[in-house]
């Protein structure tokens, strides 16, 4: 009797510590980079890992000027169509640059984000931006949402970045005169690393 009783304590201890250690378990992403569940990246690097444990565990408000800049998307894409690539301040208020049949569009929007003041066409796109375009899984609205909930600040701008070994999403944000830059991965979303000024 006091057997059975031991194999079935047993057996119960193993089964939670295996349900224990999946809930635990890291994902990885295409770039063999282990992924948390909060949307960050851990690398092998401990820099990359000590900056990115220095990042809220909580998701941060976002500021008004934040989300007058994803409205300016939002704006700029209902008037031109096409994919966003970046945006950034501008005197009149922001300027959201767009991808429409192979040429850059900028649509200049008020600073609140609601009205297309003017728009530029521009000459045709290089072809890494465009073919980095096409592999973006990540829009950029949703880029600039990850990075404002877990570092603070205000938009200053945020592009594809296609001159490093990997595309990815930079979004930079002000707070107290202090830049960051947080790189965003294109394919899922997740933070791969950020560099502060």
């Amino acid at each position: 009797m006091h057997t059975r009783s031991s194999h079935r304590i047993a057996a119960i201890a193993v089964g939670l510590m295996l349900a224990l250690s999946a809930c635990g378990a890291d994902t990885k992403d295409s770039n063999g980079l282990k992924a948390n569940a909060d949307g960050t990246s851990k690398s092998d690097a401990s820099s990359s890992n000590q900056q990115m444990s220095q990042l809220p565990k909580t998701p941060l408000e976002q500021s008004t000027k934040t989300s007058a800049a994803l409205s300016a998307i939002e704006t700029a894409l209902k008037q031109e169509g096409g994919t966003a690539f970046e945006i950034e301040q501008a005197d009149a208020g922001w300027e959201v640059h767009v991808l429409k049949d192979e040429r850059a569009v900028t649509v200049i929007v008020d600073p609140a984000g609601a009205s297309v003041v003017g728009t530029r066409r521009d000459e045709r796109v290089s072809r890494g931006l465009a073919e980095a375009l096409e592999e973006t899984r990540i829009p950029l609205s949703r880029a600039i949402t990850v990075a404002a909930k877990r570092v603070s600040g205000d938009l200053d701008d945020a592009e594809l970045d296609t001159g490093r070994h990997q595309n990815m999403w930079v979004v930079t944000l002000v707070d107290k005169k202090v830049e960051t830059d947080v790189f965003i991965d294109i394919s899922n979303g997740l933070i791969l690393r950020y560099d502060r000024d």
